[in-house]
């Protein structure tokens, strides 16, 4: 078969070779940088070849003989959630500056799903896996106890392991507005949260509860609502029956947006205005609120900043180094009110860059 003939459709390496009058060895040894035992004018010749082809190697044997692909997963539980999205866009953003290509994928809070994701990101040779809000699986516990490439997002190890994790201060930024809600006399309180098997939830839940119980002057006027999951439906669900009381509340904390988001609703729904009636803050500061919840007070928690960090615990794994499986870093936060709500300064919360340290 002639070169011209092979020339239609993707050129293979056999034409590069050919065209460059060299060896595959050769024209592999260039594409990867090898060149010691090429000659100057050799490599020309071989560079010249590919650029005249527009030849594109191939991955797939490259990720064979390093062991590792390009890919990073990013496996979030709900594919629907605003915050989640804003995350993925910064770490895609930060990846595609070192090289590697996001994929993502959902697990829908299910530990089947996620040791299913587990095992094929494995069979991709995947170089990173990072896991926005673990939940307890059996491949997950083999996977960190192996020290497999996964890095941790906003919801800690479910279990005693240690692994590379980021996250914000949620302890101190929900006391933050457990203060906000004391100091503008919003008594009595209830906390709308989704389930504590979530570290970033138990540490929300507990962070505003204690100091709220400490500083207010009714200790005891705190009521928290339990929901199954992390979504605004549940949100929406579990507090109609709140609002169909004879004293629904005016003052609430919700332990994430979304959830904030359906309970807006069904406030609503009985002629409640969140913002004029209804005191409502959330946690995480989706990028939609400033546009679709303006009434909504929130921990606003720097999500451009996940990218960048993420990227970096990621390349200890990709430098064939021994990472430190207990480094964790701090994403930074702000106390941000809604547009009726008239927070000072002093209510920011955190500095503005990442704080590292382990375990």
């Amino acid at each position: 078969m002639s070169l011209q003939h092979r020339l239609k459709g993707s050129p293979s390496i056999d034409v590069v070779a050919e065209l460059a009058r060299v060896s595959k060895a050769t024209v592999s040894r260039v594409v990867n940088g090898q060149v010691g035992k090429v000659s100057d004018a050799t490599r020309r010749r071989v560079q010249a070849a590919i650029n005249k082809l527009n030849y594109v190697p191939s991955r797939a044997g490259s990720a064979l003989r390093s062991g590792r692909s390009e890919i990073v997963a990013l496996v979030i539980p709900d594919r629907f959630n605003t915050y989640n999205q804003a995350i993925a866009g910064s770490l895609e953003r930060a990846l595609r500056e070192h090289g590697k290509i996001m994929v993502l994928c959902t697990t829908d809070e299910s530990p089947t799903r996620q040791d299913e994701v587990l095992r094929e990101m494995r069979l991709q040779l995947a170089c990173g896996i990072v896991l926005l809000g673990a939940v307890e699986s059996p491949g997950l516990r083999h996977a960190v106890e192996n020290a497999e490439p996964i890095v941790l997002v906003n919801r800690r190890f479910p279990g005693q392991l240690d692994a590379p994790f980021i996250g914000t201060d949620n302890l101190t930024a929900a006391a933050a507005v457990a203060d906000y809600f004391v100091a503008n006399r919003l008594e009595p309180v209830t906390v709308v949260h989704g389930p504590l098997a979530s570290s970033a939830t138990r540490e929300r839940v507990c962070g505003f509860v204690k100091r709220f119980r400490a500083t207010a002057q009714c200790p005891g006027a705190v009521t928290c609502v339990p929901l199954t999951d992390f979504s605004k439906e549940e949100g929406y669900l579990r507090s109609k029956p709140l609002f169909a009381g004879a004293e629904p509340p005016r003052s609430i904390f919700c332990t994430s947006d979304e959830i904030a988001y359906g309970v807006a609703r069904a406030g609503r729904e009985v002629g409640l205005q969140p913002g004029r009636d209804i005191t409502l803050f959330g946690f995480d500061g989706s990028p939609v609120n400033e546009f679709l919840a303006p009434w909504l007070g929130t921990v606003r928690v720097a999500h451009e900043a996940y990218g960048p960090a993420i990227t970096n615990l990621l390349q200890a794994f990709w430098q064939v180094a021994a990472p430190d499986q207990s480094e964790v870093l701090m994403i930074p936060y702000d106390l941000v009110s809604a547009d009726c709500l008239h927070l000072g300064p002093d209510a920011v919360g955190a500095s503005r860059a990442p704080e590292r340290f382990s375990r």
